[in-house]
């Protein structure tokens, strides 16, 4: 009877050593929380901080998303079983593994890239599609504290999917969608694009208005003027941009684009005996009259219309709204005249004159790379 039991004994004692080296033998990850879908997370470090992980397959990417109001781009892209203890340590997040029988991907958002042309009215969405299924991802794009400048902490995407499965992010802006495939890094849908060229305006003209009667007529030179930046953002730099989309217009119709011009701060000076009378009148004109772009073996385009005004006989150079022309799409190079004919000398709401002899027309030639 005792043999029996030890016999007995000894089976247990091999069978509880058995499944205790079993048990260390198993894959540590199945201890890690499980993640139940796609999700952000902030990881408190800078994008320049924020190390990949170590035990995942690690892409550095340059993969973005571009529309007016956002920016949204990644610094690197990682795929595996899990973020384990380690790796989520280094980011100090929390660890996570993906679904059974799923793939888990991360990947790290550029804060860097959260720059946007215009400011946006609202929030702008960002989603997770996985398998055609949505998921609204929080804390995305992220928000620039001064807008155009970088934010602050990292925000990590972290999805869960079979591999076959198709993994993007989406961004719906101004009305259009813009989609990015993290498998690919490739893009689809409609996305912000710009392209821009130096513009300084060549040319200095002297004309001669009539204001009231010939015996007054005055000598009015107008020049691009040095005192100020030619545009109505002082201190900005001056460039020509070319661009699918127009704040308070919205997007270019199919096969055309927009040329947005900045124009020159005019000196509009009274020269003369009397120059004193026309002090203080008004020039008015529009940019569809005034301007025209003629492309690079193609017809001149007027500009959008816009009332313009300035005041002649000031001692301080005038800015004027910047002129909206819109282009054949892929436009390359290109000349913009800026001629006054036909504008119209008011004082008061009063017609006073006009030119006798028109100023030459100013001219900008562009290039867009």
């Amino acid at each position: 009877m005792v043999g029996r039991t030890g016999v007995v004994v000894g089976a247990i004692v091999v069978a509880l050593a058995g499944f205790q080296l079993a048990g260390c033998s198993s894959d540590p990850n199945t201890n890690l929380p499980q993640l139940t879908g796609p999700r952000t997370v902030s990881a408190n470090w800078s994008t320049a901080d924020v190390e990949s992980p170590v035990d995942m397959t690690v892409r550095e990417t340059h993969y973005q998303l571009v529309g007016p109001h956002y920016s949204l781009g990644l610094a690197w892209v990682a795929t595996g079983e899990a973020l384990d203890d380690r790796d989520a340590g280094t980011l100090d997040i929390n660890p996570v593994r993906a679904a059974q029988g799923d793939q888990l991907t991360v990947a790290a958002v550029d804060g860097s890239s959260t720059t946007a042309a215009f400011k946006p009215s609202g929030p702008i969405e960002v989603f997770a599609v996985v398998n055609g299924k949505t998921t609204l991802l929080r804390s995305l794009p992220l928000a620039a504290t001064d807008y155009g400048a970088p934010a602050g902490n990292t925000q990590l995407i972290e999805i869960s999917a079979p591999q076959s499965a198709s993994v993007r992010l989406r961004v719906i802006d101004a009305n259009q969608t813009e989609e990015l495939d993290l498998r690919t890094g490739s893009t689809s849908g409609t996305g912000y694009q710009q392209a821009q060229s130096d513009a300084n305006w060549q040319g200095k003209a002297t004309g001669t208005l009539i204001t009231g009667s010939p015996r007054s007529s005055q000598a009015a030179e107008l020049e691009p003027s040095s005192q100020l930046p030619s545009t109505s953002n002082p201190g900005a730099v001056d460039h020509a941009e070319l661009a699918n989309y127009q704040e308070g217009i919205g997007w270019a119709p199919t096969g055309t684009e927009f040329l947005s011009v900045p124009l020159p701060a005019l000196d509009l000076n009274c020269v003369g005996p009397t120059a004193f009378e026309c002090l203080g009148t008004e020039d008015h004109f529009d940019n569809a009259t005034a301007l025209t772009f003629t492309p690079e073996g193609g017809a001149p385009v007027p500009a959008r219309s816009e009332p313009q005004s300035i005041t002649i006989g000031v001692s301080v150079a005038q800015t004027l709204d910047d002129a909206i022309f819109p282009v054949p799409a892929n436009t390359k190079q290109g000349t913009v005249t800026f001629n006054l004919t036909g504008s119209q000398l008011v004082d008061d709401g009063t017609a006073e004159g006009a030119w006798t002899t028109a100023p030459q027309p100013f001219t900008l030639a562009l290039s867009f790379s």
